[in-house]
């Protein structure tokens, strides 16, 4: 290699680059995958920026690298400042263009956000308190940048997002560290995280009926109940299609035209969730403003509050519904007592106004029994979706297993280490180790989202690749 493209490799970091597309695999894998038409262009788009803070970074440090590190690229004379700067911007533009490439608003918003994570933390956070938190979320950005190129809803990938900033935010800690040493408490801080990081993505992740799935089933059943009212059944629905909503946003899927129905036609993927939500919500409260016919039992039953599969929040769920059912018999339309004579409920939850009339019209006797005909298919079929969690595969059992292994291998002697002896040296290589330990966690977190094939294999390897890179060009 050549002194001039060697100085570049060490200005952008090269092997650390390496880190980089794995954050895009993971989130993609979590929000339920992605086909290389949409994953390269946001790899493309991710390594540029990377590369820009990377320049941008030692050019507004190059009169501290000047005295702490005067070998580094700028300060020894082989990449000029305005050259460092130059290419700073043009990898943000280049970024941006190939975020924009891809068509989609959500993955330019993500780039942008990114962007000013970058920028932020190299021009003004980076000596703060707040720059750890900075580079964190920026890490964090990265896999959303991914999840937001598949076009599905984002909701899936925060959880790997914030394991992922919990490990760069540790691994900034030390960093701050790396020249002059510092205090033992950063990296026994910093090797409790990567702990508590293994402990949480060594669980698989247990497919199968979420909670949502079982509040559809409670509703659309007592909807069914020949001895619910109108409003309870109508309620009831309102509720199915707000949970099948939520299911579907849990699993990844569009929502069905009852859902969106539910939440609206036209709502954005993020904005459907929290809208089905408001929806159960007011399904729930209108279900405790509708009164039962009188001896009638209103809502749904208990039946899956006592289900032995029932999960906590699907009990709790549960018992919220059937909460809100039996307070259908505290108030009725004409403000009367559920125990005094006047107001009497009749089957279709409507008072005659003379008090004579007991029964309802045939109308409403025909649309009650539809609703009721409805409610009761709608409850086979939510009551079909009811499966037990799916067993894990072996394939990702070995992949967890072999990737939370190497993350652990690769992570903690370092660190142990940087405890013992918390020099400058101690903590530089536990901040090479952190980086290097990225690609594992990576790996690790795609066959947690089921993608145990492809994704870790690779990862691993270029794990191998960057450690190789490591003893020729320095990654931090």
């Amino acid at each position: 290699m050549n002194p001039t493209a060697r100085a570049w490799v060490e200005l952008v970091r090269g092997p650390a680059a390496l880190t980089v597309p794995g954050d895009l695999l993971a989130g993609a894998a979590a929000a339920g995958g992605a086909t290389v038409r949409h994953t390269g262009p946001v790899i493309g788009a991710s390594l540029c920026l990377y590369w820009a803070g990377m320049a941008l970074n030692d050019w507004a440090d190059r009169d501290i690298d000047a005295a702490e590190r005067p070998g580094r690229p700028i300060p020894s004379g082989r990449v000029r400042p305005g050259a460092a700067l130059a290419a700073a911007t043009a990898l943000t533009g280049a970024g941006l263009g190939l975020a924009a490439a891809t068509g989609s608003r959500r993955t330019l918003s993500t780039a942008a956000a990114l962007t000013a994570a970058v920028w932020g933390y190299d021009l003004w956070l980076k000596n703060t308190p707040a720059g750890p938190a900075a580079m964190a979320s920026a890490r964090g950005l990265n896999l959303l940048l991914g999840a937001a190129a598949t076009g599905r809803p984002m909701g899936p990938a925060a959880r790997p997002a914030a394991l992922l900033a919990a490990h760069t935010l540790a691994l900034t800690s030390i960093s701050r560290h790396e020249v002059h040493g510092g205090p033992r408490t950063t990296p026994a801080t910093a090797l409790l995280t990567t702990a508590a990081i293994a402990g949480t993505t060594a669980r698989p992740r247990r497919t199968g009926s979420p909670w949502p799935g079982r509040v559809a089933t409670l509703a659309a059943a007592g909807a069914a109940r020949p001895t619910a009212g109108w409003r309870a059944r109508a309620a009831a629905l309102a509720t199915v299609a707000a949970a099948r909503a939520a299911d579907h946003a849990a699993e990844d899927v569009p929502p069905t035209r009852p859902a969106a129905a539910a939440t609206g036609h036209g709502a954005a993927p993020g904005r459907r969730r929290w809208g089905s939500a408001f929806a159960a919500l007011t399904a729930a409260r209108a279900v405790a403003g509708a009164r039962a016919p009188v001896g009638g039992r209103p809502g749904a039953g208990p039946s899956g509050v006592r289900s032995p599969q029932a999960g906590p929040r699907g009990r709790l769920a549960a018992l919220g519904l059937v909460t809100a059912a039996r307070a259908t018999g505290l108030s009725r339309p004409d403000g009367s007592a559920p125990g005094s004579s006047a107001g009497t409920s009749s089957g279709t939850g409507a008072a005659d106004s003379s008090g004579a009339g007991s029964g309802a019209s045939a109308a409403s006797a025909a649309a009650e029994a539809a609703l009721a005909a409805g409610a009761g298919w709608v409850a086979v079929r939510e009551a079909a979706r009811q499966r037990p969690a799916e067993p894990v595969a072996p394939a990702t059992r070995a992949a967890l297993a072999a990737s939370v292994g190497v993350y652990l291998a690769t992570v903690v002697p370092p660190l142990v280490r940087a405890v013992r002896e918390p020099t400058g040296a101690r903590m530089r290589a536990g901040v090479v180790g952190g980086l290097q330990g990225l690609l594992p966690l990576q790996a690790t977190l795609a066959a947690r989202a089921g993608a145990p094939r492809l994704a870790p294999p690779a990862l691993l390897l270029a794990l191998v690749a960057a450690r190789r890179l490591s003893r020729k060009v320095t990654p931090t």
